[in-house]
């Protein structure tokens, strides 16, 4: 990836965070703010090294976008790589932070100090479709970055989270009562066999003995351990139907399937709030009887 000359001295500078999910979510963001402003966006990936378990950039794997750029392509002031990643500028610097806040609607509106403006948040909420399309378009993912497993030996693909979801009360909020009730869903859209595939074979083993025994008449089973998020990635973006639990990765392989084939998935992310956008093959299953919390 190389910038455009002609936008070099225009920079829009992403704090990159998280996994997989949240780093689609966030260089997204980017690019339909690079592309409004006629600037290129680069791509800060230093925070991902602080995680307990450290992060790869593995977005940067998928983007093919001439507009977006990595530390290892331009020159950057120490001074706009501390705004950015120490000083956090794009959650508070006035007029030329995009954040969770003022996300989408100040897209293209961002000023700039001295040619750089940053960008800092998880960018999960107000998205449309239409949004969706142009961030698709401009950020120019890569098929062979998310290899195809060709015919998925099952007629579902069951995605479970476990890890560090299992610790945060605010995502660990879809159970087996979850999953059952989506394997109910899917049975009667005709699915029979269903195949796990997992980031914790410890937990969605568990997950899975729990299901055997609620529905004996369906076939399930932990699918091959690949050792590689993108692997994981591209079995439930080829999918012939999935289930879904709260996870960006899974969303955004959903997301990422031109074919949009049915996809069972939760009402929220974060037990704080629902979630306000859904893709159009979606069916939303409810997490919970109660109501959330206002944000």
């Amino acid at each position: 990836m190389s910038p455009n000359p002609s936008t070099r001295s225009r920079m829009t500078v992403l704090r990159l965070a998280g996994g997989l999910g949240n780093q689609l979510f966030q260089v997204m963001a980017g690019v339909l703010e690079a592309r409004r402003s006629s600037g290129t966006l680069l791509v800060l990936a230093d925070a991902l090294s602080s995680y307990a378990a450290a992060r790869r950039p593995d977005v940067l794997r998928l983007i093919r976008s001439k507009d977006v750029v990595t530390a290892a392509e331009v020159q950057i002031p120490a001074v706009v790589r501390w705004l950015s990643l120490r000083a956090r500028s794009g959650r508070w610097l006035p007029g030329a932070g995009l954040n969770d806040r003022n996300f989408p609607t100040a897209l293209g509106g961002v000023t700039w100090v001295g040619g750089w403006r940053f960008l800092d948040g998880y960018f999960q909420r107000g998205w449309t479709q239409a949004l969706l399309d142009e961030a698709l378009s401009a950020a120019q993912l890569d098929p062979a970055a998310m290899p195809d497993p060709g015919n998925p030996p099952c007629d579902c693909v069951i995605h479970v989270r476990g890890g560090d979801f299992l610790n945060l009360t605010s995502h660990a909020i879809v159970d087996v009562d979850y999953y059952s009730r989506c394997l109910d869903l899917a049975k009667a859209e005709g699915c029979r066999s269903f195949g796990i595939v997992t980031d914790d074979r410890g937990h969605a083993g568990q997950i899975l003995q729990a299901l055997a025994a609620r529905h004996r008449d369906l076939s399930l089973f932990l699918m091959p351990d690949h050792g590689a998020a993108l692997s994981d990635f591209g079995t439930l973006r080829a999918a012939r139907a999935r289930i879904i639990g709260n996870s960006t990765f899974a969303w955004w392989a959903s997301a990422c399937d031109a074919r949009q084939k049915p996809t069972w998935s939760p009402d929220r992310f974060v037990s704080e709030s629902l979630r306000d956008f859904a893709l159009p093959f979606e069916r939303i299953v409810p997490t919970s009887t109660k109501a959330p919390r206002k944000c």
